[in-house]
């Protein structure tokens, strides 16, 4: 997948953006696991509410919820690289983990909704945070991750589909929207034949 620069720009303040946030709200540093789950609750509320998705992501179903493939393997592999946050390995007993830690973001490339709901989660997620078991049931309850990791056979993993967060909801704007913005994205993909 090609990722824009403007696309880029959301994604590395969204991380940012949520690692700062859930460090001053947690008193603690953003592991991995719970930005997977930050990103993918706010790319399906937005998606849901407006018909657009918000950053340019592929979801896939895991045991721990959705992980959004981009970020996940950037992470791990190191090759996600932003002066607004960094990347560190930690070693807590029980295994290696990755935390993120922000060093600036900019908000400008986010509307008031957008922002709105990143910091609902913060606010739903780091308060009194624990551990991750909250915000991977949370995850749980995405209608695209229980279609995919149902569906998955023996697989460990499935691809999520998007237009699975509008099922067993009725009919609105918001699909209708989706349903275009998919047409349109779809076209604006296809290979150009003269």
């Amino acid at each position: 997948m090609t990722v824009l620069a403007y696309s880029y720009e959301r994604l590395v303040n969204a991380i940012a953006y949520f690692a700062n946030q859930h460090e001053k709200v947690a008193k603690g540093p953003l592991y991995k696991t719970t930005l997977l789950k930050y990103i993918a609750l706010f790319y399906y509320k937005v998606l849901l509410e407006s018909g657009e998705p918000p950053l340019e992501l592929n979801f896939l179903a895991m045991e721990n919820g959705p992980v959004a493939e981009e970020i996940y393997v950037g992470l791990n592999e190191k090759a996600l690289h932003a002066e607004e946050f960094e990347i560190y390995n930690s070693s807590d007993g029980q295994g290696d983990k990755i935390l993120v830690k922000a060093n600036k973001y900019d908000m400008d490339f986010f509307s008031e909704f957008e922002i709105e709901i990143m910091d609902s989660l913060i606010q739903e997620f780091a308060t009194n945070y624990k551990n991750n078991k909250k915000i991977i049931d949370a995850t749980h309850e995405l209608p695209p991750w229980k279609n995919a990791w149902a569906s998955r056979g023996k697989a460990g993993m499935r691809k999520m589909m998007d237009e699975d967060i509008f099922i067993n909801k009725e009919k609105s704007l918001a699909e209708e929207h989706f349903a275009i913005y998919k047409g349109i994205k779809g076209i604006s993909n296809a290979p150009y034949h003269r």
